[in-house]
Protein backbone atom coordinates (compact mmCIF):
# COMPACT_ATOMS: atom_id res chain seq x y z
CA UNK A 1 0.00 0.00 0.00
CA UNK A 2 1.47 3.57 -0.98
CA UNK A 3 1.20 6.50 1.24
CA UNK A 4 0.18 9.44 -0.30
CA UNK A 5 1.41 12.56 1.50
CA UNK A 6 -0.33 15.82 1.34
CA UNK A 7 1.05 18.66 -0.08
CA UNK A 8 1.58 21.58 2.07
CA UNK A 9 0.41 24.61 0.71
CA UNK A 10 2.04 27.54 0.99
CA UNK A 11 0.05 30.98 -0.05
CA UNK A 12 1.82 33.42 -2.59
CA UNK A 13 0.35 36.32 -3.67
CA UNK A 14 2.20 38.97 -6.38
CA UNK A 15 1.55 42.32 -7.82
CA UNK A 16 1.15 42.03 -11.52
CA UNK A 17 1.33 39.59 -14.70
CA UNK A 18 4.57 38.94 -14.78
CA UNK A 19 5.06 37.26 -11.22
CA UNK A 20 2.30 34.94 -12.18
CA UNK A 21 5.05 33.36 -14.78
CA UNK A 22 7.53 33.70 -12.12
CA UNK A 23 5.06 32.02 -9.59
CA UNK A 24 4.35 29.02 -11.94
CA UNK A 25 8.06 28.37 -12.90
CA UNK A 26 8.45 28.52 -9.05
CA UNK A 27 6.21 26.04 -8.73
CA UNK A 28 7.57 23.75 -11.61
CA UNK A 29 11.03 23.98 -9.48
CA UNK A 30 9.06 22.69 -6.69
CA UNK A 31 7.60 20.20 -8.31
CA UNK A 32 10.88 19.12 -9.45
CA UNK A 33 12.91 19.52 -5.82
CA UNK A 34 10.02 19.71 -3.46
CA UNK A 35 7.20 17.94 -4.57
CA UNK A 36 4.98 17.65 -1.69
CA UNK A 37 4.55 21.82 -1.68
CA UNK A 38 1.40 23.52 -3.58
CA UNK A 39 1.95 27.19 -4.65
CA UNK A 40 -1.62 28.53 -3.73
CA UNK A 41 -1.83 31.47 -5.69
CA UNK A 42 -4.82 34.16 -6.25
CA UNK A 43 -5.81 34.54 -9.98
CA UNK A 44 -6.18 38.12 -9.71
CA UNK A 45 -4.86 40.59 -7.52
CA UNK A 46 -6.38 44.19 -7.62
CA UNK A 47 -5.15 47.49 -5.55
CA UNK A 48 -2.17 49.57 -6.53
CA UNK A 49 -0.88 50.83 -3.44
CA UNK A 50 1.21 48.06 -1.29
CA UNK A 51 -1.24 48.79 1.78
CA UNK A 52 -4.59 47.84 -1.08
CA UNK A 53 -1.96 44.95 -2.16
CA UNK A 54 -1.61 43.72 0.88
CA UNK A 55 -5.63 43.54 2.20
CA UNK A 56 -6.02 42.24 -1.53
CA UNK A 57 -3.79 39.56 -0.83
CA UNK A 58 -5.14 38.57 3.03
CA UNK A 59 -8.32 38.46 1.71
CA UNK A 60 -7.59 36.42 -1.52
CA UNK A 61 -5.54 34.19 1.46
CA UNK A 62 -9.26 34.30 3.25
CA UNK A 63 -11.04 32.94 0.30
CA UNK A 64 -8.25 30.17 -0.34
CA UNK A 65 -8.70 28.86 3.40
CA UNK A 66 -12.14 28.79 2.88
CA UNK A 67 -12.66 27.62 0.07
CA UNK A 68 -10.53 24.32 0.38
CA UNK A 69 -11.00 23.84 4.05
CA UNK A 70 -6.92 23.82 4.42
CA UNK A 71 -4.16 26.42 6.37
CA UNK A 72 -1.34 27.56 4.36
CA UNK A 73 1.80 26.54 5.61
CA UNK A 74 3.51 29.94 5.15
CA UNK A 75 1.58 33.03 3.40
CA UNK A 76 4.15 35.49 1.33
CA UNK A 77 3.47 38.29 -0.74
CA UNK A 78 6.11 39.62 -3.75
CA UNK A 79 6.20 42.93 -3.84
CA UNK A 80 8.02 45.47 -5.48
CA UNK A 81 10.44 48.02 -3.09
CA UNK A 82 10.28 51.17 -5.55
CA UNK A 83 6.01 51.60 -3.80
CA UNK A 84 6.95 49.48 -0.61
CA UNK A 85 9.93 51.59 0.60
CA UNK A 86 8.38 55.23 -0.80
CA UNK A 87 8.22 56.74 3.27
CA UNK A 88 4.33 56.71 2.94
CA UNK A 89 1.48 56.00 5.92
CA UNK A 90 0.04 53.65 3.41
CA UNK A 91 3.20 51.79 2.77
CA UNK A 92 4.19 51.66 6.40
CA UNK A 93 0.52 50.60 6.93
CA UNK A 94 1.16 47.79 5.08
CA UNK A 95 4.44 46.61 6.57
CA UNK A 96 2.29 47.02 9.84
CA UNK A 97 -0.33 44.78 8.82
CA UNK A 98 1.36 41.97 6.57
CA UNK A 99 3.15 41.22 9.99
CA UNK A 100 0.16 41.33 11.99
CA UNK A 101 -1.69 39.16 9.61
CA UNK A 102 1.35 36.92 9.25
CA UNK A 103 2.27 37.80 5.54
CA UNK A 104 5.90 37.58 4.61
CA UNK A 105 6.80 40.47 2.39
CA UNK A 106 9.14 39.34 -0.37
CA UNK A 107 10.77 42.27 -1.51
CA UNK A 108 11.59 42.58 -4.78
CA UNK A 109 13.96 45.43 -5.48
CA UNK A 110 13.45 47.55 -7.09
CA UNK A 111 10.92 45.83 -9.20
CA UNK A 112 10.36 42.39 -10.46
CA UNK A 113 12.53 43.13 -13.69
CA UNK A 114 15.31 43.52 -11.41
CA UNK A 115 15.00 40.21 -10.17
CA UNK A 116 14.92 38.66 -13.46
CA UNK A 117 17.67 40.97 -14.35
CA UNK A 118 19.86 39.32 -11.81
CA UNK A 119 19.12 36.29 -12.48
CA UNK A 120 21.53 36.00 -15.38
CA UNK A 121 24.96 35.12 -14.64
CA UNK A 122 27.25 38.14 -13.66
CA UNK A 123 24.12 40.35 -12.89
CA UNK A 124 23.72 38.60 -9.23
CA UNK A 125 24.87 41.82 -7.55
CA UNK A 126 23.74 44.69 -9.92
CA UNK A 127 20.26 46.26 -8.60
CA UNK A 128 19.16 49.15 -10.26
CA UNK A 129 18.17 51.99 -8.80
CA UNK A 130 15.03 52.27 -10.64
CA UNK A 131 12.36 50.02 -12.04
CA UNK A 132 13.09 51.98 -15.43
CA UNK A 133 16.53 51.31 -15.15
CA UNK A 134 16.09 48.00 -14.38
CA UNK A 135 14.22 47.01 -17.39
CA UNK A 136 16.72 48.66 -19.33
CA UNK A 137 19.12 46.84 -18.22
CA UNK A 138 17.41 43.55 -18.62
CA UNK A 139 16.91 44.34 -22.25
CA UNK A 140 20.63 44.78 -22.96
CA UNK A 141 21.26 41.01 -21.56
CA UNK A 142 17.81 39.27 -22.88
CA UNK A 143 16.89 41.71 -25.70
CA UNK A 144 13.75 40.52 -27.21
CA UNK A 145 11.99 40.73 -23.09
CA UNK A 146 8.82 41.30 -23.00
CA UNK A 147 6.18 41.57 -20.01
CA UNK A 148 4.91 39.84 -18.98
CA UNK A 149 7.21 37.04 -19.67
CA UNK A 150 5.48 33.53 -19.92
CA UNK A 151 6.79 30.37 -17.31
CA UNK A 152 8.09 29.05 -20.54
CA UNK A 153 10.00 32.12 -21.90
CA UNK A 154 11.68 31.83 -18.02
CA UNK A 155 12.42 27.88 -17.75
CA UNK A 156 14.01 27.93 -20.85
CA UNK A 157 16.09 30.56 -19.54
CA UNK A 158 16.86 29.72 -16.11
CA UNK A 159 18.06 26.96 -14.71
CA UNK A 160 17.34 26.18 -10.36
CA UNK A 161 20.81 26.92 -10.52
CA UNK A 162 20.57 30.72 -11.47
CA UNK A 163 17.45 31.02 -8.81
CA UNK A 164 20.15 29.43 -6.42
CA UNK A 165 23.14 31.68 -7.30
CA UNK A 166 20.73 34.73 -6.89
CA UNK A 167 19.80 33.38 -3.36
CA UNK A 168 23.36 33.50 -2.51
CA UNK A 169 23.32 37.61 -2.24
CA UNK A 170 20.05 38.23 -2.18
CA UNK A 171 18.43 37.65 1.36
CA UNK A 172 15.05 38.25 0.06
CA UNK A 173 15.25 35.26 -2.71
CA UNK A 174 17.12 33.39 0.04
CA UNK A 175 13.89 33.85 2.51
CA UNK A 176 11.89 33.07 -0.69
CA UNK A 177 13.68 29.33 -1.39
CA UNK A 178 13.37 28.81 2.52
CA UNK A 179 9.57 29.18 2.80
CA UNK A 180 9.07 27.02 -0.52
CA UNK A 181 11.66 24.56 0.88
CA UNK A 182 14.10 24.41 -1.28
CA UNK A 183 17.80 24.24 -0.98
CA UNK A 184 19.33 28.00 -1.35
CA UNK A 185 22.68 26.41 -2.68
CA UNK A 186 24.69 28.26 0.08
CA UNK A 187 26.05 27.01 2.94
Amino acid sequence: MTIRRRKERIFVAFEGKSEIAFCAWLQDLCNEHQPNIYLDRPRRMSGGDPLALVECALKARQRSTQSAGLRHRHSCLLIDTDRLDDGSVRSSGAVALAEEKDLVLIRQRPCFEAVILRLHEGCEKKVPATAREALSQLRQVWPDYQKPPTRYQLAGRFAFAHLQRLAAVEPEIARLLAILGLPSGSK
